[in-house]
């Protein structure tokens, strides 16, 4: 658990790599939009990644359905660090009972294909719960 309301899963890949999973939730986000809910949220990720040292080659983001039922705003980005290499990273962030939700997903690049489906299964488990 990052704080209160996020929570991260890492592992270690047997053939070499990382991939992450955050799920996090803000009580009173600052917006009510999800287009700017997600942007404020990249904008931290971008951030982080630069002062590290790192690069981001690619970002595209789009309209979309997110953990399946929630409609929301997806981000796809492909970034490198100096310590852990190329990621290709999905996030996904929306507006629920006046409270803003993200899920995103970062694996080492080169084991996307095999790594990704997991990851979606873990997303798509997900209950955020009903509406309040």
């Amino acid at each position: 658990m990052l704080d209160e309301g996020t929570f991260l899963l890492s592992r270690s890949l047997p053939l070499g790599g990382e991939e992450i999973v955050v799920v996090g939730g803000v009580e009173k986000p600052v917006t009510d939009r999800a287009e700017e809910f997600a942007r404020i949220l990249e904008d931290a990720q971008k951030k982080q990644i630069v002062s590290t040292g790192g690069t981001i080659f690619a970002r595209k983001a789009e309209g979309a359905s997110c953990v399946g039922i929630h409609p929301g705003v997806a981000v796809h980005m492909r970034y490198e660090i100096p310590i852990g290499g190329a990621f290709a990273a999905y996030s996904c962030a929306f507006m629920m009972a006046k409270r803003g939700y993200l899920v995103r997903t970062s694996v080492t690049e080169s084991r996307v294909e095999d790594e990704q489906p997991l990851l979606d299964r873990i997303l798509s488990a997900a209950d955020f719960g009903p509406e309040r």
